[in-house]
């Protein structure tokens, strides 16, 4: 029998009995019986005594018995009842949501599992924006955290481009800082010692993508007093930074995963806005193969699929499943409303048959998606249309109210509408935070606070407390990217810039005293917002050009060069009048370093721009020297001939008279002979390489006397770029350089060359140029056998070298070192010994094969 039975039969009694029925309530909450409890007992009275309205009253107790299960299965939010003197005064706990996607959960921690396990695995997860995806991550983070292991975070932002690595140094500081707040001092010490062992005398590189690691390194006192020597020998070895940084940072990430107890997860969110220099970092990062190693990130849909061939993600991803390194990619959708209704009866703690209304009128509005519907939840409790029943002691609504209310009909509108009602010191706080994008440090708005004479942190407090951004790590964070875009368009474009340059220059004076790198980044990402328009005083046009060198030679010595070309370029935006006769050093080098990083960035336009500028205005032949390289390089391109014409006379200039060959085949190798041996190194020696290619082999090679006569010829090349580098002051310890070295095995004491050799292998690899450390450590292998007299030494070379080819997967080098091998056992009498050549064919695959061909 029905409740609805019962009460036809009940239908005469009066208003007191429903009064009894909740004084007889309020007596069951004074003994201690919860909330839900009374009201499920007040329902079911009201489905008795009541009008069977159908929103509070049941109809039939499967309903009574639905609602009972529910206090079994989740008591935390049916049973207990809420915290209503808390909820006073937090108000609505719309960061407590919980989004029920547990199949993408256990796809995801399938995938962990496996890859901190015996695998090599990575999980993407993409979706449109607000459909959820860094609250799953969230979510797999606790999961990983419960399990003991480690969750490193990192976000990259849309305005934050021009600030080299800046979601990895926040993603590898935590670890900093969690080593440095560590009660265990021998865990600590043995970690750092191993961070120092590993990482050797080029850790001050990393220092300048990781700051916090130089502290963890070197400590308080020492990092203070640390000289500048390391950083201007690593601005003139400019050109092979990024590859020592790569090998760096792999090698950090082993340390770590390997020395601590537990698994290391990395996340990183917001992939579609990856800097070039991240994501060429991260791609180098995940085709290494890293023990308890877990890599998770996040794209949005809308701004990658749009241009999918084409985009900067989807070229890292090729080149990670190329590398044998399986993706996990999940696909997260809006909600349909089932679900939506499952998340606000979670939310509000009130069973979704009483939430069904509601949840109609907010999936029929956000179509389930997720950063929509909560802030209408929000729009609602802010104006009084969800709030809380304390005679019930449960959240209600007014529901005639919410369906006439004039609804917003996107999250863009919706949230502009809702910051609007908003105090105006709160308002202005939040676009002061938008200003530097996704987030910004609690330092700066300090900075910012104490000398421009403002209110940031205590109405930013507001808005945390609204749900807008949250106060987390020393910085104050948007919730989510649409919060940081209508923050934004708060104040006009026009005071923007006036804002964005008063900011900047606040800023870059504390940078300047300071000597802090990533102050310097944040402070000129302000003053190239404002731009050369928002700029008043005729003093701050070059002063603001100044700054920005500083901060693109910084870029440059991290090898981030789109950064340090975006800074050069946005130095010379701001230069005014006669500079180059006011200022003709500066101006000099500014444009000089804006040529040389456009190369290095591939943007050849860039190299036309400012060359001309260069060529144009330079008062000496020695003033060009670098510049002209660059561009008889560019022009070899399509004119080999012409480019090596110049190239003589450059030559001829310098002192130095070089024979080229007549045969148009190497014309163009003669072209790069003179000019640079790969997009980043300015140093007259490809004929090193070119000597070592021609000559290598036998000193009867039919290629070298072709194109040189003998082997003297390739020796005398090898002898002209030592002596060119040594006159432009360029680095010579390249790897593509050390190859070259392989004629003198011909031409000089083979024994000393081949020592000399294998030691500077060694320093090939501490810059982490695994293909020509691969190169020249066959060099030596080949030479060994015939230079060695104790076929021991032979042996044992051979043996540390095929280890490392099979750690770095080099197959090629791997079957020539097994021959090799061979060889030699032969010569020792040892032929029947096994050599192991199928357990590095086992684990190859047709990309990795192909990579290596």
């Amino acid at each position: 029998m029905s409740i609805g039975d019962t009460n036809k039969r009940h239908q005469g009694q009066s208003l007191s009995d429903l009064r009894l029925c909740e004084s007889s309530c309020e007596y069951l909450r004074l003994m201690g019986i919860t909330g839900p409890i009374c009201n499920l007992i007040l329902n079911m009275l009201d489905s008795v005594y009541g009008d069977l309205c159908g929103d509070e009253s049941y109809t039939n107790m499967a309903q009574v018995a639905y609602d009972l299960q529910l206090m079994t299965d989740k008591p935390s939010k049916f049973l207990r009842g809420l915290d209503m003197e808390k909820l006073s005064v937090s108000g609505l706990p719309i960061n407590d949501i919980e989004i029920p996607r547990e199949e993408e959960f256990e796809a995801i921690k399938s995938c962990y599992n496996r890859s901190i396990s015996w695998s090599c695995e990575i999980a993407i997860i993409r979706g449109e924006s607000g459909t959820g995806k860094s609250w799953l991550a969230y979510r797999i983070g606790k999961f990983v955290i419960s399990s003991g292991g480690l969750v490193l975070t990192g976000k990259f932002d849309q305005m934050h481009e021009a600030r080299p690595f800046s979601a990895l140094a926040s993603a590898f500081g935590q670890y900093c800082d969690l080593l440095l707040g560590l009660d265990d001092a021998e865990t600590f010490k043995v970690t750092v010692d191993n961070l120092k062992s590993a990482l050797g005398q080029d850790v001050h590189l990393l220092f300048k993508v990781i700051p916090k690691l130089e502290l963890l390194i070197l400590g308080r006192e020492e990092s203070k007093n640390i000289s500048d020597s390391d950083d201007s020998a690593a601005d003139r070895n400019w050109g092979n930074t990024f590859s020592r940084l790569q090998y760096l940072l792999c090698t950090f990430i082993d340390v770590i995963s390997t020395s601590s107890a537990v698994s290391v997860v990395l996340f990183m969110d917001d992939l579609q806005w990856i800097d070039e220099a991240s994501l060429s970092m991260l791609k180098t990062v995940l085709r290494q193969k890293h023990r308890k190693f877990f890599f998770l990130g996040c794209y949005r849909d809308d701004e990658v699929m749009s241009n999918a061939n084409d985009h900067k993600f989807w070229k890292m991803m090729r080149g990670i499943n190329s590398s044998g390194v399986k993706a996990t990619e999940i696909k997260l959708n809006c909600m349909n409303g089932e679900t939506l209704n499952t998340v606000v009866s979670d939310l509000l703690c009130v069973s979704p048959c009483l939430v069904q209304s509601l949840s109609c009128v907010l999936f029929g509005r956000s179509k389930g998606n997720v950063l929509f519907f909560m802030q209408l939840l929000l729009l609602f409790h802010r104006d009084g249309l969800l709030y809380l029943d304390l005679g019930r002691q449960r959240w209600k609504w007014d529901e005639d109210k919410i369906v006439s209310l004039k609804l917003p009909d996107n999250i863009a509108i919706c949230l502009s509408n809702g910051i609007g009602k908003l105090s105006i010191e709160v308002q202005l706080a939040l676009n002061t935070l938008s200003m530097f994008g996704a987030s910004a440090k609690l330092s700066c708005l300090k900075l910012l606070e104490s000398n421009l004479h403002m209110k940031i942190l205590e109405p930013l407090k507001e808005a945390d407390a609204e749900g807008l951004v949250t106060n987390t790590k020393g910085s104050f964070n948007f919730c989510h990217d649409c919060i940081q875009e209508a923050s934004l368009t708060l104040t006009e474009e026009q005071y923007r810039r006036i804002n964005h340059l008063a900011y900047g220059k606040c800023l870059v004076q504390r940078a300047s005293e300071s000597n802090d790198v990533d102050l310097l980044f944040t402070a000129l990402h302000q003053i190239n917002f404002g731009g050369p328009s928002a700029v008043t005083e005729h003093q701050d046009y070059f002063d603001m050009a100044n700054h920005n060198l500083a901060a693109g030679k910084q870029a440059m010595s991290m090898a981030e060069f789109t950064s340090a070309l975006s800074f050069f370029g946005n130095g010379i935006s701001f230069l005014r009048g006669s500079y180059w006769q006011d200022h003709y050093a500066f101006s000099l080098e500014i444009y000089g370093l804006a040529c040389k990083t456009s190369f290095s960035a591939r943007k050849i336009s860039g190299v036309n721009v400012y060359s001309e500028q260069v060529l144009k205005n330079a008062s000496s032949f020695e003033d060009t020297l670098e510049i002209q390289l660059i561009c008889m390089t560019v022009v070899a391109q399509i004119d080999a001939a012409g480019a090596l014409e110049h190239g003589l006379s450059i030559v001829s200039k310098l002192g130095e008279e070089i024979s080229v060959a007549t045969n148009e085949r190497y014309q163009k190798a003669d072209c790069y002979a003179i000019s640079f041996t790969d997009s980043n190194d300015c140093i007259l020696c490809k004929a090193l390489v070119k000597s070592s290619y021609y000559t290598e082999d036998a000193p009867d090679n039919n290629l070298s006397r072709e194109a040189y006569g003998d082997i003297s010829a390739g020796y005398r090349y090898t002898a002209l770029g030592e002596t060119l580098l040594n006159k432009l002051g360029l680095p010579q310890q390249t790897g593509e350089v050390i190859a070259g070295l392989s004629v003198k095995y011909y031409c000089e004491p083979s024994p000393a060359i081949l020592e000399m050799h294998i030691q500077r292998v060694q320093f090939v690899i501490s810059q982490g140029d695994m293909h020509w450390a691969s190169v020249n450590q066959h060099i030596c292998c080949t030479n060994a056998i015939w230079v060695y007299r104790n076929l021991s030494s032979v042996k044992k070379l051979l043996s540390e070298a095929r280890v490392f080819f099979e750690q770095q997967e080099q197959i090629i080098f791997f079957a020539y070192n097994t021959i090799m091998q061979r060889v030699v056992l032969v010569f020792s009498g040892n032929e029947n010994e096994t050599m192991p050549f199928e357990c590095l064919l086992t684990n190859i695959t047709e990309p990795k094969l192909n990579e290596n061909l």
